[in-house]
């Protein structure tokens, strides 16, 4: 078998490998290519943990606030009618 284009999880799922026929090489390079995605994986779960953690965090400070205790007032502004514009081709035409 080829080793070079074909990841391990590749030839290992090809219909005719043989583990019997793989040398030590093989099962280290196996090992290594797994222990690296684990690694890899692991880290992703500690960025993402962290990142819940930080999200979780402003989901309470959002939920703790009310209008008696936020910082800002409450909003003065209110609905405006939206003021449609004339294409140019209507403006042109009056």
């Amino acid at each position: 078998m080829e080793y070079v284009h074909e990841t391990i999880d590749e030839i290992i799922k090809a219909p005719d490998f043989d583990p019997n026929e793989q040398g030590a090489k093989f099962w280290y390079e196996a090992y290594r290519e797994q222990r690296q995605c684990q690694e890899e994986m692991e880290k992703r779960l500690t960025k993402l943990q962290g990142e819940l953690e930080e999200l979780k965090e402003k989901l309470q400070k959002l939920g703790n606030q009310s209008s008696e205790t936020s910082s800002q007032p409450p909003s003065s502004d209110k609905f405006k009618k939206r003021v449609s514009q004339k294409s140019s081709r209507q403006q042109f035409q009056t």
